[in-house]
């Protein structure tokens, strides 16, 4: 391989590497901050349902999981203050309570269709606790908060999409790719400019 080449090579290579670390820096970046909005409003939308509760609201619906047979904050008949969850990729979030036992009850009524596992139950049985996840569910893509609610004695789930989280970083991934290719291209064009002059 004539030295031009190895010049040219080398300078492409080198341009295309910083083009390659920033573009995944300033991705993981805007990932990390665009997350950590959708959750801390998840904490938001959580708060008011993690606040005592009256004995005597609770215990309306009846069969309920937590002591006294009360079916806690999201069992309360009609009324009883929890929203009606909209469609599961609605801006204001969708509820499901996650009892002990493993009974899941939708904010609406619904029937639930966030996933449970067993880090879920065991905030709901510990009632304490909490952790983020993201999860696919019936095709939509959303960030989902399982809180323990000490109150109730059971979990809280909470869901919010990520509808426009996805189509921020998806623009970012064509953006950065011609970045890249732009970036090697240029580096190319430099590299055979300094290689002929090196060499000239």
């Amino acid at each position: 391989v004539s030295l031009r080449r190895r010049i040219t090579g080398a300078v492409a290579l080198a341009v295309a590497a910083v083009a390659v670390g920033l573009s995944v820096t300033g991705y993981l970046s805007t990932r990390s901050h665009l997350l950590g909005e959708v959750q801390s409003e998840l904490r938001s939308r959580a708060a008011p349902f993690l606040q005592p509760h009256h004995e005597n609201a609770g215990a309306q619906a009846g069969n309920g999981d937590r002591p006294g047979g009360g079916a806690g904050f999201f069992g309360r008949g009609p009324g009883g203050g929890i929203p009606a969850n909209p469609p599961l990729g609605g801006a204001p979030g969708y509820f499901e309570s996650v009892y002990p036992s493993g009974r899941v009850v939708a904010g609406d009524g619904r029937t639930p269709e966030l996933p449970v596992d067993a880090a879920v139950l065991k905030i709901a049985r510990q009632a304490k606790g909490s952790f983020y996840r993201s999860a696919t569910v019936k095709g939509i893509h959303v960030e989902v908060l399982t809180i323990g609610d000490r109150y109730d004695h059971n979990a809280v789930e909470v869901a919010l999409p990520l509808t426009s989280v996805d189509s921020v970083l998806n623009g970012l991934v064509l953006t950065y790719g011609l970045l890249i290719g732009g970036g090697v291209i240029l580096a190319g064009l430099l590299g055979a400019l300094i290689a002929r002059s090196a060499v000239a």
